[in-house]
């Protein structure tokens, strides 16, 4: 009885422990990046988890004379192959005994019992392969091969080809939404270069509207600096001019070869297509881009097309003030006035607010110098895109140049960088919170050679991104009215 009580204390120490890890607040350090942080925070408390799994485990075993008090023991369900029997025909409560009795529970409850489910997760790796196998049985319920689709979203599964197949073939019909959305949410953890191309194969046949969404997000997200590569593959495999359309208005300046050649094979499509077309390119201001709209105003018929192709013309060589293309190439505006030679979103005192700048070269990044303009202070964060598209808090906090650069430093990233997003809190300092210029520091300083943002005071659209998704629900919702 003594090494049973000694593990009932161990099992209430834990939990508490694992309680308050949970639910504090976990202090920034200076410099630290915040999703390192929350990453580190995560595997200590998947940690703590897994201990209180293999005490509750050693406990049950203990206990093993004794029926467990769960109100069942099932054995009337087909599962997949098990372990044989130990000796003396008893059967071991190996991690395997508790996936099965985790599936059987689905039989009565349609969540399943979260005794077993503790357990079956904390034993995720050495189950990885038959909690694959039961992910993509279609035979199972959802609401199962959700909750281990989930299981499987973990970082030490990152690249598994077993884990990444398993979850892609959760998402493809007749999965149901909710199915959809964990095996998605476990692939932006797990997934690699792999999963980018099994989702962009399996997009188009997604029938479901937040599935769509998502899947879209996640791709992007993998592509990161070859998003418009990844955005031409699906425009040239398109079914329709709709999801054309999205795609050429999806663009930005991270890749401005396929940029051009996505322009460059819209200019051939369908009018609603080459209109999309000519009203993006003008965000083009690049030589590249100026030479294909007067190669193509040559050959256009339409006259809506032609208009907007020249309004492109201009817009290419006379950026509209306050634009996010403004805050490209090298301080222009004067910091102390309300200028239009500098980014100004929307409105002046309007929460938050981002732009985002993208420079001619990759470099190991060591810091930005912000060229504020009018009210400055509202610099809130400044993120970094990775190579897989995921996004880097690289400095948060406050600060104010007081009309002079506002440099922000910080440790050389240990990735490339070549896209940076400035956020703001524009309800920090009352007016309009203007950015002229960024210049990016590692290696020698360069300036952005293109930018866009969550709003601007010139109308400029802003970007669609992973986490704003309003252009894809509405075009997605107008095909489902029709």
């Amino acid at each position: 009885m003594k090494p049973l009580l000694i593990l009932l204390g161990l099992l209430a120490i834990l939990l508490g422990v694992l309680l308050a890890t949970t639910f504090r607040s976990p202090e920034p350090r200076s410099g630290a990046s915040t999703t390192d942080s929350n990453a580190a925070q995560a595997e200590e408390i998947a940690d703590l988890k897994r201990a209180v799994a293999l005490l509750t485990h050693r406990l049950d075993e203990l206990e093993h004379a004794r029926p467990l008090e769960l109100g069942y023991e099932r054995r009337d369900a087909t599962l997949p192959s098990a372990p044989s029997a130990g000796a003396g025909g008893t059967e071991s409560r190996d991690p395997r005994w508790y996936l099965d009795q985790y599936v059987l529970s689905f039989a009565d409850s349609a969540q399943g019992s979260q005794y077993f489910a503790l357990v079956v997760d904390a034993y995720a790796v050495e189950l990885r392969l038959p909690i694959c196998e039961l992910v993509r049985d279609t035979g199972r319920v959802d609401e199962l091969r959700a909750a281990l689709a989930t299981m499987l979203g973990k970082r030490r599964f990152k690249g598994d080809a077993e884990v990444i197949d398993a979850l892609v073939s959760a998402i493809r019909p007749p999965a149901g939404d909710a199915l959809a959305m964990c095996a998605l949410q476990s692939l932006d953890v797990v997934g690699d270069a792999r999963a980018q191309t099994a989702l962009e194969n399996v997009l188009f046949a997604l029938q479901l509207r937040a599935v769509q969404e998502r899947t879209l997000a996640v791709i992007r997200r993998f592509a990161g600096e070859q998003a418009n590569a990844a955005l031409f593959r699906l425009f040239l495999r398109a079914p329709s001019d709709e999801w054309r359309q999205l795609l050429v208005r999806m663009l930005d300046g991270s890749e401005l070869v396929a940029a051009l050649d996505l322009l460059r094979a819209a200019s051939q499509q369908q009018q609603p297509v080459r209109l999309s077309a000519a009203e993006k390119v003008g965000e083009f201001p690049e030589g590249d881009f100026q030479v294909f709209v007067a190669e193509w105003l040559r050959v256009e018929t339409d006259p809506q097309v032609i208009e907007v192709l020249r309004g492109a013309q201009k817009q290419q060589k006379e950026i509209p003030g306050w634009h996010a293309l403004k805050a490209c190439g090298p301080p222009d505006a004067d910091p102390k006035n309300d200028d239009p030679n500098a980014w100004a979103s929307t409105s002046g005192d309007m929460g938050v607010q981002w732009l985002e700048l993208t420079f001619p070269n990759t470099v190991r990044a060591t810091g930005v110098r912000i060229f504020e303009v009018n009210s400055p202070g509202a610099v809130a964060e400044v993120k970094a895109r990775g190579p897989g598209g995921e996004w880097t808090t690289l400095w948060s906090g406050s600060a104010n140049g007081n009309g002079a650069p506002l440099l922000i430093e910080w440790p050389q990233t240990a990735f490339n960088v070549k896209t940076i997003r400035i956020v703001l809190d524009t309800d920090r300092t009352p007016g309009w919170n203007e950015i002229d210029a960024v210049e990016l520091l590692g290696g020698g300083g360069q300036w952005a050679k293109y930018a866009t943002a969550s709003s601007s005071y010139a109308g400029g659209r802003s970007e669609l991104n992973l986490s704003d998704f309003n252009e894809l629900r509405g075009f997605l919702r107008a095909r489902e009215d029709r």
